[in-house]
């Protein structure tokens, strides 16, 4: 007869690091502190988690007094904290993020930072200058991502700083940037800041520019006078940055980079292009915005990693906007004669999906040519509505319009899939109808005080994205297997695999 015997650890027992994996997943602020108080083990553990990420998104001003007061009072705090993320209220008379950032030296605050994320639409360019200052003097810097109008050039080594995001804005006030004389000053303040990068950024890996959402409205409104002469004229030549190896042209929630600054990809891409093995670029309606992509894909012989995200090629109105992409045939045109050489890796998003497949079919058929691809990546956003893309934007559904969709359509599915390049190993396609530029306009997090708020989608809408999002069809395995030998792993939205 055997006996088993267990051993029942008591809690006490439990390892240190065990416990520490446990905690780190607990979520929600309140919870988090909940756990500093219930013995002295667990205040151990908790507080480096519930420290290292620090995000103070507006500082008013009783925030701004509890939190330099509580660092300086218990700078084993501060030592925590890894990740720090400021944001500027731009409706805030008193200007708290700026004053904090003018008083008190965030380098001597937090020294152990790693990253540090700064909203500053308002701040003046001195300020910035100050900022960028302080990030010079984090020995630990690896991460910086700033959202502001204008373009500051760094003037201090940033030694281990990897990853630069830089989203300008949609500037319409500048008097100086706007007008057509100031367009060489233009090139010559792009040209420093990308200079800049190359002289104080002796490990940079990636950049991202471009816009990242409508906090990238407010204007470039300190330039009065013209910075630029004819003397400085040789300052332009932009220099690569000997580690740099990924770069992203930001579009985020639809909104592109400023008309004055659309020649900030060109410029970078022009001197990096042959080295770059990731890029992800976002089309939109910016002066050349896709033919600046497409010129230079051609001297990409080392990109191994490509994301493409499409606004859809009709108009989607918004703010009285029309926004429309490039034509997924010229895309397909340009990979097909790239050839792909080291392409590994392809993502592709799509902001609103169609009742028709015929860019993804051909995009995936372009894709063919690169032998080495192994994984494809495919994300659709909302559907479009029958009465038009207008109806979509302002929540409405004239006539009982209904839902414009491919993707349910199993004839056009497997068109869809009967054109993966035959090398793949892993597809991921994912369609869930809510998350992409109309559901982020509606989530924007300035909109009750905005001037021109956006209307909200009516329950209706709501209601049939959400009955088409939850249904579930099958599709036959030899579809995908019987094609493509070399796949392992599968996963499509909305779809289960049957023999």
């Amino acid at each position: 007869m055997l006996v088993y015997r267990y051993d029942i650890m008591s809690f006490a027992q439990l390892p240190t690091e065990l416990l520490a994996q446990v905690l780190e997943n607990v979520r929600g602020t309140g919870t988090r502190y909940s756990c500093l108080l219930v013995n002295r083990r667990f205040h151990a553990i908790m507080q480096p988690l519930l420290y290292r990420d620090l995000r103070i998104p507006f500082l008013s001003e009783n925030r701004l007094v509890t939190l330099v007061r509580a660092v300086r009072r218990f700078p084993h705090m501060a030592s925590h904290t890894r990740s720090l993320t400021m944001g500027a209220d731009p409706y805030d008379p008193r200007r708290t993020t700026e004053r904090l950032v003018g008083r008190e030296d965030l380098s001597r605050l937090f020294p152990t930072l790693r990253k540090v994320q700064l909203y500053g639409m308002t701040f003046e360019r001195s300020m910035m200058i100050l900022f960028l200052g302080y990030c010079s003097r984090m020995p630990a810097l690896e991460e910086l991502e700033v959202q502001y109008p204008d373009l500051v050039p760094l003037q201090r080594q940033l030694p281990l700083l990897k990853k630069l995001t830089w989203s300008v804005t949609m500037d319409g006030k500048s008097p100086v940037l706007c007008t057509r004389e100031g367009q060489a000053e233009t090139h010559w303040i792009m040209g420093r800041f990308l200079v800049s990068l190359a002289r104080c950024c002796p490990a940079l890996e990636s950049v991202a520019l471009g816009a990242i959402g409508r906090e990238a409205q407010w204007g470039i409104t300190d330039r009065q006078h013209p910075e630029y002469t004819e003397s400085t004229r040789g300052l332009v030549d932009i220099p690569p940055v000997p580690t740099l190896r990924e770069f992203t042209w930001l579009a985020g929630e639809g909104v592109q980079v400023t008309n004055i600054f659309h020649n900030l990809a060109a410029d970078l891409l022009e001197a990096h292009a042959p080295k770059l093995e990731s890029v992800r670029w976002a089309f939109t309606t910016a002066q050349g915005s896709g033919n600046v992509f497409l010129k230079r894909l051609a001297e990409m012989v080392r990109l191994r990693s490509l994301s493409l995200h499409f606004t859809h090629n009709s108009f989607i109105e918004i703010y009285g906007m029309c926004m429309t992409s490039p034509s997924a045939k010229d895309v397909a045109s340009e990979i097909e004669k790239w050839g792909a050489p080291a392409l590994r890796e392809v993502a592709m998003r799509w902001s609103v999906i169609t009742d028709d497949c015929w860019e993804q079919v051909r995009l995936l058929r372009a894709l063919h040519c690169a032998s080495g691809l192994s994984r494809v990546g495919v994300t659709f956003g909302v559907p479009l509505v029958a009465a038009g893309p207008a109806a979509v934007a302002a929540g409405r559904n004239p006539d009982g319009g209904e839902l414009q969709c491919w993707y349910y359509d199993e004839a056009k599915m497997t068109e869809f899939l009967s054109s993966l390049p035959p090398s793949i190993e892993t597809l991921v396609v994912k369609f869930d109808g809510v998350h992409d530029i109309l559901d982020c306009f509606e989530t924007y997090e300035f909109r009750q005080q905005h001037d021109n708020p956006l209307p909200e989608w009516s329950e209706e809408y709501r209601a049939q994205v959400r009955e088409l999002v939850s249904q579930r069809k099958s599709i036959p395995k030899a579809l995908l297997f019987d094609r493509l030998p070399s796949l392992r792993e599968v996963h499509i939205s909305g779809y289960n695999l049957v023999d």
